[in-house]
């Protein structure tokens, strides 16, 4: 101890000559000293005098950079009242002077930083939001729970949006596959031995193989079976489609069959997701109908809708499917915005 005092305590016998077992907590602190010369030429501010700052490093070596109770113990009588982040301030800057002025070498990362105005909005900040009321703590509660809830919707419609696109780039995919299987010609088949099977760039996304790359041998009517990751929904939907056609569940099983069979299926199951995606559409579409005219008629847009599908042209059924996706999350991606920034006003 610097100060003199001499403490004594009771310790075995067989410990004599022994350090203090609590001798390796007493650490100090290597506070940086500086000279005259230093201070003149390189420390020297308008607000700080060196009597000042040769207090506030006295008091940083006594109490080892403990500055809430350097704060308290600051000699107010003598010098101005200064708060918590002028003292850390004045004293980093120091360091990071004297550090520079020592070694030339020494990189900016290196160095302790400290930024007093961004400290003291920092504690603002903390106060206001410790001091909110119970009100305004349950509806920030409410706002991020929306939030979320928002957020989720996005992600499932984005979601669905891909889905929609892969289902229509299939059908178009399937449809340009089998242009060019019909202009192939007929005798080049012949010579190929039996029936061309064509490859559809589509086919590894069906549930319907063309090929059967299973080892060993098989029945060419296990082709025909349905899979067992087919849902029995979809099974007996398929299974009424093909009955309405006059198609047999159940067929010969030639390569031709299968192969076009198969191709049906999947084409049955392709229509399907298409179907219920466009009635997704159309009814998202709708409930945004109605809650645009059940806002006051100032706050409404105009908003130009996208015309009826015509069924005479199938070629822009995917596009106006397309814009009926993108118009219905636009409305959402507003509601974010305005929740986002709602919350943002209630932190600051």
């Amino acid at each position: 101890r610097k100060d003199g005092l001499l403490l004594n305590h009771w310790r075995r016998t067989t410990e004599e000559g022994k350090d203090y077992p609590f001798a390796q907590f007493n650490k100090t602190l290597d506070i940086t000293t500086y000279s005259q010369e230093e201070y003149t030429n390189h420390l020297q501010e308008s607000n700080w005098t060196k009597e000042e700052t040769d207090h506030l490093f006295e008091l940083c070596r006594m109490f080892d950079l403990r500055f809430v109770v350097i704060q308290d113990r600051y000699d107010t009588q003598k010098y101005p009242k200064r708060s918590m982040e002028e003292l850390k301030e004045r004293y980093y800057g120091v360091c990071n002077r004297l550090t520079r002025l020592r070694n030339s070498s020494i990189e900016d990362t290196q160095l302790i930083p400290f930024d007093g105005p961004h400290e003291t909005k920092r504690k603002i900040q903390l106060e206001r939001l410790l001091n909110r009321t119970k009100d305004q703590v349950e509806e920030e509660e409410i706002l991020i729970s929306e939030l979320k809830k928002i957020e989720l919707r996005k992600k499932e419609r984005e979601k669905k949006q891909q889905d929609l696109q892969k289902l229509i780039s299939a059908a178009e995919q399937n449809a340009d596959g089998r242009k060019s299987h019909k202009k192939m010609n007929p005798k080049k088949l012949k010579n190929q031995g039996g029936i061309a099977t064509p490859k559809l760039p589509s086919e590894s996304s069906m549930v319907f193989k063309t090929y059967d790359k299973s080892s060993g041998v098989t029945l060419r009517s296990s082709k025909t079976k349905f899979p067992l990751t087919l849902g029995q929904k979809k099974t007996k939907t398929i299974e009424q489609v093909l009955e309405e056609l006059g198609i047999d569940i159940r067929p010969i099983s030639t390569e031709q069959v299968c192969v076009q069979f198969n191709e049906l299926r999947n084409d049955i199951l392709l229509l399907l997701d298409l179907k219920s995606a466009c009635d997704a559409c159309e009814f998202e579409l709708q409930s945004l109908k109605h809650r645009y005219q059940a806002l006051p008629y100032h706050k409404q847009v105009k908003v130009h809708l996208p015309a009826e599908i015509s069924p005479s042209t199938p070629k822009k059924s995917s596009i106006h499917i397309m814009e009926v996706v993108n118009q219905a999350t636009q409305g959402r991606k507003r509601r974010t915005v305005t929740l986002e920034s709602t919350l943002k006003k209630r932190k600051l």
